[in-house]
């Protein structure tokens, strides 16, 4: 659909590559798409830049394939990445007034994922309301080919600062591959199957929207971790990591969200169901913190709003004994050197939802000289 790329190879100089819309970039209706590579890169130093307040890309009522299973190619709708342009070091960038992508009753097939930013490259989605990413209807496969996920923004490794956080230093990246005040995707009627959800490394973002809110009975499967900070990541947030609403989200064998070396610090509530809203593991905890990380919730664990929210956990992390169990019925696996503190109301309106755990189930589990704090509802 389009690329852009300033440098044909990385780190060299080249003439500015740029595009400037002024509207959407694409419109497909009643139709069929298919590509074996991204349909929009912008590589080494190119940059794209949107006015609209419109997305970017809109499918409607059609058929979308990127990369392939066999032989497996990386294909994703967005992807950003590289160094080049004039001097050499301007990064990848992308510039937009509104939301990129809106899917209406279609059919996704990418391989890679939704979203790619790597190492340096820069999104900004300016303005709020409308999702970074939407999509309505159908059933989909985004994020299926193995270590791929819905969104995967990584910066730097070498773009570091040390964080003194509960008395554990943390390194954490000081890149900002997105920036945005929009939820980075809402589902609505929508089914999706991938093997993650949303994966950061080693950068910074600053939340004031959920990463994933799912409504009208949406179903979002993962085989791993729906939310995953693999290292050297801070987020800050006021809003809920996962907002649910008639609505189920499900991680088959890893965690609804998992630290390793990272930092969150939310100001409110980490969770939000509604209105007989499902959130599942299937082999795994609620939450891993691992790794010298730091959870910090200043609201509660989950809030429930309307009637019949549920959270299950299933796995065998408590065999072996050691587990505390907490208020709210809250188990917890915690190694020597980590240490966790659970207010007495762990959960915002608890008539209106339960927490259901397997036997031997862990909801948390705590490694590795991290600290969690969640202070709970008044």
């Amino acid at each position: 659909m389009l690329q852009v790329i300033a440098s044909a190879t990385p780190d060299t100089t080249s003439v500015p590559a740029t595009v400037v819309l002024s509207g959407p970039l694409a419109l497909v209706t009643g139709g069929s798409l298919t590509t074996t590579a991204d349909l929009v890169g912008v590589f080494n130093g190119g940059s794209v830049s949107s006015t609209t307040d419109s997305a970017l890309i809109r499918i409607v009522n059609s058929i979308v394939t990127a990369g392939s299973a066999t032989p497996p190619i990386f294909g994703r709708a967005l992807f950003l990445t590289g160094q080049g342009g004039p001097g050499g070091t301007a990064f990848a960038t992308m510039s937009l007034g509104g939301p990129f992508w809106n899917s209406i009753d279609g059919t996704l097939t990418l391989t890679g994922g939704l979203v790619g930013v790597f190492a340096g490259a820069q999104i900004i989605a300016g303005g709020t309301g409308d999702p970074f990413a939407s999509i309505t209807g159908g059933t989909h496969s985004i994020g299926t080919l193995p270590g791929s996920s819905i969104f995967f923004l990584a910066g730097r490794s070498t773009a570091t600062t040390v964080e003194t956080v509960d008395d554990v230093a943390i390194t954490r990246g000081t890149d900002q591959p997105i920036t945005t005040g929009r939820t980075l995707l809402a589902t609505s009627a929508a089914s999706i199957n991938g093997q993650a959800g949303a994966t950061f490394d080693t950068m910074l973002f600053q939340a004031t929207a959920p990463i994933f809110s799912a409504s009208a009975g949406s179903n979002l499967t993962f085989a791993n971790d729906a939310v995953l900070f693999s290292k050297n990541v801070k987020m800050t947030t006021v809003a809920p990591l996962v907002a649910l609403n008639a609505s189920r989200l499900t991680s088959t064998k890893g965690a609804i969200l998992n630290l390793n070396s990272s930092l969150l610090q939310a100001s409110g509530d980490l969770f939000s169901l509604s209105n007989g809203s499902l959130l599942q593991t299937l082999n795994g905890p609620l939450i891993r913190v691992a790794n010298g990380s730091v959870l910090s919730v200043a609201g509660a664990l989950a809030a429930f709003f309307g009637a019949g929210n549920v959270i299950n956990v299933t796995n065998n992390l408590c065999a072996a004994g050691g587990c505390l169990t907490l208020a709210g019925g809250i188990t917890v696996a915690v190694t020597p050197g980590s240490n966790v503190s659970i207010g007495p109301n762990p959960f915002r309106n608890p008539a209106s939802g339960s927490l259901v755990k397997s036997a031997n189930a862990a909801v948390i589990v705590i490694q590795g000289n991290s600290r969690v704090t969640i202070v709970g509802a008044p």
